[in-house]
């Protein structure tokens, strides 16, 4: 897609993307569902429409991509090894673009993770398809408090759960 952005090709493939709910269940944002078959037609659409429905979104949409760097969004590390608040990590195994290890890598990099949680066979939208296993997860997260000792989580357990 990045290739595509950079020779300025996706914007006008964008909007017959964004035109075709079959196109966009067979595309790489189709494959961040497990079951996009399932998924509502104006779900999908109103996610594809606003980037890439039109020519000037799918053009800005394609800046963005080729402007994008590695050091743009490890910028955002420091910040994160001072977050304390009680943070969450969910993270689904079926992800194709999203691995694994960077769950772990958040749980390790954020004091206020304690914890990942494993979605299995879950991918990006996992949320969305199975919400009755995640709201368990996130109202059990709302009662964990950090470590007395230190203000953080940093020498808490800190296990993998399954879903």
């Amino acid at each position: 897609m990045v290739e595509l952005a950079g020779a300025g090709q996706l914007a006008q493939l964008g909007i017959e993307l964004a035109g075709n709910v079959e196109l966009i269940r067979g595309s790489a944002f189709g494959q961040g569902y497990e079951h996009s078959e399932r998924v509502d037609d104006e779900v999908l659409h109103g996610y594809v429409r606003p980037v890439l429905g039109t020519l000037e979104a799918g053009r800005q949409f394609e800046r963005l991509l080729v402007s994008l760097t590695a050091a743009d969004l490890m910028a955002i590390e420091p910040g994160l090894t001072e977050l304390t608040v009680p943070t969450l990590v969910v993270w689904g195994t079926g992800d194709q673009n999203f691995a694994l290890r960077w769950a772990y890598w958040l749980r390790g990099t954020i004091p206020g993770a304690t914890e990942v949680v494993e979605v299995q066979g879950g991918k990006l939208f996992f949320p969305e398809e199975r919400p009755r296993n995640l709201v368990p997860h996130l109202c059990a997260s709302g009662t964990k408090t950090p470590h007395a000792d230190t203000g953080s989580s940093a020498g808490a357990p800190r296990p993998a759960r399954q879903m």
